[in-house]
């Protein structure tokens, strides 16, 4: 049994959400909106640090860890102020 088989299945998520965009990327299926907003934001951390040029020559895994960290980092704290922002203006956050 898994870890999760004890837990509410509506309160787990059994894909990470990065896997399930890499499938669909993969198989040429429409990305939803949520999704598409990431990948935007993630090519366009990627320009801001002068990685862009590297991205498209060599695809996401020829980045090192540090430079994917700082990206996922950057995500994260953007993130976050967007929620904060959109919650203080008394609107849900979408994602």
């Amino acid at each position: 049994m898994r870890y999760y088989d004890f837990i509410d299945s509506k309160l787990v998520k059994k894909t990470p959400f990065k896997k399930v965009i890499k499938a669909k990327l993969e198989s040429n299926k429409q990305l939803s909106l949520e999704e598409e907003a990431r990948e935007k934001q993630k090519y366009e951390i990627a320009e801001e640090l002068g990685l862009l040029e590297k991205v498209k020559e060599y695809g996401w895994s020829g980045l090192t860890s540090s430079e994917t960290g700082k990206i996922g980092g950057i995500m994260t704290q953007r993130n976050r102020e967007r929620r904060i922002k959109s919650i203080m203006t008394g609107r849900i956050p979408k994602w």
